[in-house]
């Protein structure tokens, strides 16, 4: 008897995953960008409602703050703050700096990324509101107020002293923003995110220096206004560091391909089928 051996179809595999992904790529791009800046604004939000809750610890802990650095040597605050005090003219701009150019550049160097390097717009992105969510983990467990705001700690809060935005822009801004987020400060955070957003991407030497000076400039405008303190300088770049990190294993597992499952794994029915001729002829 001879047998006619058949190839048996293929069953085809299954794609995990590729539906919602699918999904997601006709949702645009822009959309997904101002949700996602959307839900740190409302975190924020929620965290500056709650503040003046935190007001007894958030004073205690700036205390403390100040009594560790000065077993460390570090508590150069009221020192900067004091020669800022005595320079009216200078604490002007330090003020108008701290209020502006916070906010100014990092929308600027977001707008350029998507302009003009549009491949690096969106890790920058995820990198910056990272760095901003972990930063408000930390201001609702540990709230610390400015030295601007301890009692008796001899610091001159500049706004006020010199009315650099007015008595009722000053109290428009105590109720814009959070009183008792020192640590770590954001200032410092932003402004070092923005150097290492933009610094491979810079071409001349005088632009790269200007990148590296943003960061330290504003590193002392935050603590001469009495804004921040020297130990919020570092907390704010390793703030930074741990946003970067954690943005890096998100666009990893994003770009992960779908898991492809193989149904011939599955299936009890053999590739070839081995069936006799005769068979087959007397089936016809």
């Amino acid at each position: 008897m001879s047998y006619l051996v058949g190839a048996r179809p293929q069953p085809p595999t299954l794609s995990v995953g590729r539906g919602r992904r699918g999904l997601l790529r006709r949702v645009p791009a822009w959309w997904s960008d101002v949700a996602l800046v959307g839900v740190a604004f409302w975190l924020y939000g929620v965290a500056q409602v709650h503040a003046p809750l935190h007001r007894l610890a958030a004073m205690d802990h700036g205390r403390w703050l100040l009594q560790a650095e000065g077993g460390l040597r570090l508590d150069v605050e009221l020192a900067m703050n004091r020669w800022l005090a005595s320079h009216p003219a200078v604490a002007t701009v330090a003020d108008y700096h701290y209020a502006t150019v916070h906010f100014v550049a990092p929308v600027a160097v977001l707008l350029w990324l998507r302009l003009r390097h549009p491949s690096g717009y969106r890790p920058a992105l995820h990198a910056l509101v990272a760095t901003c969510l972990l930063s408000l983990v930390v201001f609702w467990y540990v709230p610390v107020a400015p030295p601007r705001l301890l009692p008796g700690s001899g610091f001159v809060d500049t706004v006020l002293a010199f009315h650099t935005y007015g008595d009722a822009a000053s109290k428009t801004e105590s109720l814009a923003a959070d009183q008792f987020a020192s640590v770590p400060s954001l200032h410092v955070a932003w402004a070092a995110w923005c150097t290492w957003a933009v610094y491979p991407l810079l071409r001349t030497r005088w632009m790269r220096v200007l990148a590296v000076a943003h960061p330290l400039v504003t590193a002392v405008v935050v603590v001469a206004t009495a804004n921040h303190y020297v130990v919020d300088i570092a907390l704010g770049v390793l703030a930074l560091g741990a946003g970067v990190a954690v943005a890096a294993i998100l666009e990893q597992v994003r770009a992960r391909p779908p898991a492809v499952v193989d149904l011939r794994a599955h299936s009890p029915v053999p590739d070839a089928a081995v069936v006799p001729v005769a068979s087959v002829s007397r089936g016809r």
